[in-house]
């Protein structure tokens, strides 16, 4: 759930020119909301480094608190720091000034599975995939979080869709890989993370923090995963 950042070398897993770019702006312009959103996003997040960027994004809500973007995101990292609690908070504040805001219900999704509550989690997501008119990225995130409902024939129905979809348009890789890995099915789930990885996908930026990959942080070929990106 990663958003645009210094292009170049965010894409290319170059973290040390992303920090030489991060501490330039900073220095140039420590007062920017936008170059301290950036910072958490990019300069901290990636590393696991969520403490500091909860900072940093709270700064940016206390001078500007309807800033949607920079709540959902910290929202998001509520999430990766498995403070369920704060993250549905954040979600839900989002959603009062814009009941409509499709990532807003998909962090509330991801949240409530992170807790198991499926009952809430699987409305939330469908919600998401139907104020975005059915994006593929977003058909992904359902896709997970049905397979982890153990609703294995939605899944595959879904990645079915997703495989007719790619044929017309593009389907980021880390959309099917989190449907196997949902199924448990992880050859194909490290497979596809390969080629997210390979395709620049952002989606697999917050790689140290998804909750749902603790079950498959001792595999070695999670190890490679992260070595690829430069974060080992």
């Amino acid at each position: 759930m990663a958003a645009s950042t210094p292009k170049i070398a965010f894409l290319d897993y170059d973290w040390s020119e992303v920090e030489r770019e991060m501490a330039l702006a900073l220095q140039l312009n420590p007062a920017s909301l936008l170059v301290r959103f950036r910072h958490a996003i990019s300069g901290l997040m990636p590393f696991g480094r969520l403490d500091e960027a909860v900072s940093e994004l709270e700064t940016v809500l206390d001078l500007d608190p309807l800033n949607l973007e920079a709540r959902r995101w910290l929202g998001l990292m509520h999430w990766w720091r498995r403070d369920y609690d704060r993250a549905i908070e954040q979600a839900e504040r989002v959603l009062a000034v814009d009941p409509n805001y499709p990532t807003a219900h998909v962090l509330i999704g991801v949240t409530r599975c992170a807790q198991r509550k499926f009952d809430e989690a699987i409305p939330a997501l469908r919600k998401c995939v139907e104020l975005s008119s059915g994006a593929p990225v977003w058909l992904g995130w359902l896709g997970l979080g049905v397979a982890q409902s153990g609703n294995d024939v939605e899944a595959r129905d879904l990645l079915a869709r997703l495989h007719a979809k790619a044929g017309q348009t593009y389907v980021p890789a880390s959309t099917f890989a989190w449907i196997h890995l949902g199924l448990g099915e992880l050859d194909e789930a490290f497979a596809w993370m390969n080629r997210a990885i390979d395709q620049r996908d952002p989606m697999m930026t917050p790689i140290k923090s998804y909750p749902f990959f603790d079950p498959i942080r001792a595999d070695p070929r999670f190890a490679a995963l992260l070595r690829k990106m430069n974060l080992a």
